[in-house]
């Protein structure tokens, strides 16, 4: 009775066994060529330039204006 019991527990745990080892969470250890990671591409060059560019272009109105102004009242 408990003999019979036992080894169906034991199909059943054997079962368990090969099936976690199934799935491997972590993927595989060496990607094949064609699933190589990408790097993601580095913005932050542009960023740091259009900033500057930016800044340089607020200026430059700036004085433009101040530049109008001053023609306006000398004129």
């Amino acid at each position: 009775m408990y003999l019979n019991l036992l080894l169906r527990l034991k199909k059943i745990h054997n079962l368990v066994e090969f099936r976690q080892g199934d799935f491997d969470p972590f993927g595989p250890n060496d990607p094949t060529p064609s699933q190589r990671k990408r790097k993601p591409p580095r913005f932050e060059f542009l960023g740091a330039i259009g900033l500057l560019l930016g800044i340089f272009g607020v200026l430059g109105f700036l004085i433009f204006q101040a530049v109008l102004f001053i023609n306006y009242i000398a004129g």
